[in-house]
This record gives structure tokens, C-alpha cells and sequence, in this order.
């Protein structure tokens, strides 16, 4: 069921969603999923069809533009185990009025032939992003919008915090911009996850990709046909080492939320929030700023892809009216 809470200013609303608009449009992406699959028999669907490719290599990371080049940019970034798809039914959505970059974090998608034993520093893939988001944009004036999941999200923080005149608006899901002090059970849970990661990324492949998949299917966090590896699993090994090394993002240490508007949605389904309770405050009290919740997983958007379409929908056409 959709809850608002009272309080907050502008459009700081805190809106929850239930199992019962999950049940509601799961009937709805059921014949949707029927008409998409008899398209896609027929032709591509207009998201396999970019306007323009870029291979990652050692400067900027794999990247897709779909949609209408006249429009405003939007940029997709995901997380672990994920690639640009898992934002298939939001970038079908927005490619008749936006021009869409799709990027893919290095090694995610295939592996570059310059990709580095142990993969890439975090700090690397942040400059990376970076680099990308500067080339997409070059020649054009208006401001980006960036669209982040897990550890993408935490990218487009740190691009919005270094470069606030560059970035008009952020949609995050999941990961906040402050997670605040975690309970001891917490932090045992989310220690063991990173290291079973790691652990999973040290093994041959051919014992560590097909456990990898495994543990994504056991979270939640993977769908069938999905490409998975046990290369993905490098962000956690360089994660780690940016820890000890002091080497984290800037926007990762203390309480720098965006200048920008944001709209952070995160499920509740999970052993622990990667977000604080001061963070959603803050959210709920900022104007052009909003939160939502849903009844579940961190993977939440494939549970409810309707939902997150609209939202997404609303709060971009509303940078059109700035």
C-alpha cells in the first residue's frame, strides 16, 4: 500500500510502496512482458539499437547512448553483479524525450583487453566515470542527470560533490550518501558479505564464477540469462584496499550530501539499510528532494519496475520546469 508522511518541505514526502502495488503491476508487466517478447521476435527493441559505442579501455569506462539526441542527458551506472540492463525498462521509458547513456563499470561486461590483474582502484573507477560523463557531455550546456545503483550510486555522489554546477539531478537507489554508525550485527553482516565476495573473486574461475552465481541468486540479485562472473568481484578486494590505504572517495567520509535535487529510493527488505536515518531526514526537509521506499530487496527495482519508472518519470520532467 502507498504511504506519504506529513512533514517536510517542497516535495520532501516520504511515499512507500507494498505488496500490494507489487501485486497490482506484476498482472500489468506480466502482458507487458508477453507484448515485449513477441516484438522482440519481430525486431530489436529500441534499446538494443545505440546511437553510439564506446569500449572501455584504461580512460573511461563501456558506455551505450540511446534516445533523442536533442533531449536532456540522463546517465545509468550500476553496481555488483549488474550491468546497464538491470535499468532496461526506465531506459526504454525515457529514450523517446532523453538521450540516455547506459555505462558499465570495467570487467562487468566483457573484459577489456587492457583490464588489470586485481581490477581497478576505486579511486581509478571513479576517474574513469568521470572521464566519461565529461566526454558524453562535451559540446553540451545543460546540466546531467545521473542515475545511480550500489556502487554507481556512490559515483555519482562523488561527481556531483566535485562538480555541483555540472550535475542538475540525482536518482540513487539503494546505497545513501551517508550510512551513518551501523549496529555490531550489522557491520558482522556487511563485513562477511564484502569478504565472500573477495574470497569468491581469489578462486579459478572456473570454481569462482559458477558459486559467484550462486551467491547473487542466494541475495536476490540475480535473473536468469544474467552474465555473471567472478571477475565482478574485484570492487571488493580494491574496495578494502582503499580503506587501509586512506585512498576512499571524499564523499564516502562524513555528511556531504548533493547541492542538487535528489531522489533516493531504497527497499526495506533487507538484514540492515545502506543509508542513515540522517540522510533521509535530510531528503524529507530539502526542497525538490524526496525519498521512497519499497517492500523489498536491495535489488528492489526488478521487483517493481513500473513503480520506479514513474517515480524516475516525475522527478526528471520536473528539471524540465527549472
Amino acid at each position: 500500500m502507498k504511504t506519504q508522511s506529513s512533514g517536510g518541505r517542497g516535495e520532501g514526502a516520504h511515499k512507500h510502496y507494498g505488496d500490494e502495488d507489487q501485486a497490482t503491476a506484476s498482472s500489468q508487466d506480466t502482458s507487458f512482458n508477453r507484448r515485449q517478447k513477441r516484438q522482440q521476435q519481430q525486431q530489436q527493441p529500441q534499446s538494443e539499437q545505440p546511437q553510439e559505442q564506446q569500449q572501455s579501455d584504461q580512460a573511461e569506462m563501456e558506455y551505450l547512448i540511446f534516445g533523442k539526441d536533442s533531449g536532456p542527458t540522463i546517465a545509468f551506472i550500476h553496481g555488483w553483479p549488474d550491468n546497464w540492463r538491470l535499468f532496461q525498462k526506465q531506459i526504454d521509458a525515457l529514450t523517446p524525450t532523453h538521450r540516455v547513456v547506459a555505462i558499465t563499470l570495467p570487467g562487468y561486461e566483457a573484459k577489456p583487453k587492457s583490464f588489470p590483474c586485481g581490477g581497478y582502484e576505486i579511486v581509478q573507477l571513479y576517474e574513469m566515470f568521470h572521464r566519461t560523463i565529461v566526454k558524453v557531455m562535451e559540446g553540451r550546456q545543460e546540466k546531467i542527470i545521473l542515475v545511480g545503483h550500489d556502487w554507481g550510486a556512490y559515483f555519482v555522489y562523488e561527481e556531483a560533490n566535485r562538480y555541483p554546477d555540472a550535475v542538475g539531478r540525482i536518482v540513487a537507489f539503494d546505497s545513501g550518501a551517508h550510512i551513518g554508525r551501523l549496529s555490531i550485527a550489522a557491520t558482522v553482516l556487511l563485513v562477511f558479505y564484502q569478504w565472500v565476495n573477495i574470497f569468491l573473486y581469489l578462486l579459478p574461475s572456473f570454481i569462482g564464477t559458477p558459486l559467484t552465481r550462486c551467491w547473487a541468486c542466494f541475495l536476490g540479485a540475480y535473473e536468469y540469462g544474467q552474465k555473471v562472473n567472478k571477475r565482478m568481484n574485484y570492487i571488493y578486494l580494491r574496495a578494502w584496499q582503499a580503506l587501509i590505504t586512506h585512498r576512499v572517495l571524499s564523499s564516502s567520509e562524513g555528511f556531504h550530501p548533493p547541492k542538487c535535487p535528489v531522489l533516493f529510493m531504497y527497499g526495506k527488505q533487507k538484514p540492515f539499510m545502506l543509508h542513515s536515518a540522517r540522510w533521509i531526514n535530510h531528503l524529507n526537509n530539502t526542497v525538490a528532494c524526496r525519498a521512497v521506499s519499497f517492500a523489498g530487496n536491495h535489488w528492489f527495482i526488478r521487483r517493481y519496475p513500473t513503480q520506479v519508472t514513474e517515480e524516475m518519470l516525475r522527478f526528471v520532467k520536473e528539471a524540465s520546469r527549472e
